[in-house]
């Protein structure tokens, strides 16, 4: 399942990738990926996450490798075959989240929208959704990430 996300990025016209990983089988993403070559990769890298941290704590363990640049984070477990280059081209400040409207949000991380529909708050797995939305991967976040999320 991971050639999926790895494939996207890849399309897209990255070619360093952090894997962050956990639990008992995260040393098989080093078998199976080795180091990124087959794929066309320059640099791929792997960090260790604990416990299930979340996304906050994904980015605290990018921080040295995304060296202060923007980045790009895709889960995983999505498979895709969208395009994401025009978004990933014209990203400069922010962030900027991917939304689809789905039956079941309370699932899922779910956004608050202002009237000029940016989104003001994301809440995971909320017992009343606002809205019939879910935030998607990929994630793009510019270098300031760091300094906003609450970990």
């Amino acid at each position: 399942m991971i050639y999926y996300p790895i494939q996207t990025l890849v399309t897209a016209g990255i070619r360093e990738i952090l894997i962050v990983t956990g639990g008992p089988f995260a040393g098989h993403f080093i078998r199976v990926l080795k180091n990124g070559e087959e794929f066309g990769l320059k640099n791929l890298e792997y960090a260790y996450q604990e416990n299930e941290a979340g996304i906050a704590d994904a980015l605290r363990l990018a921080e040295d490798f995304s060296d202060g640049k923007n980045i790009c984070v895709i889960l995983g477990d999505n498979c895709t075959d969208a395009n994401i280059k025009g978004s990933i081209d014209g990203f400069k400040n922010g962030a900027l989240v991917h939304l689809k409207k789905v039956p079941d949000p309370n699932r899922l991380g779910v956004p608050t929208l202002d009237r000029e529909d940016e989104i003001v708050k994301i809440t995971e797995k909320p017992r009343k959704p606002d809205n019939n939305y879910a935030v998607t991967s990929p994630y793009l976040y510019d270098n300031t990430v760091l300094r906003r999320s609450e970990i």
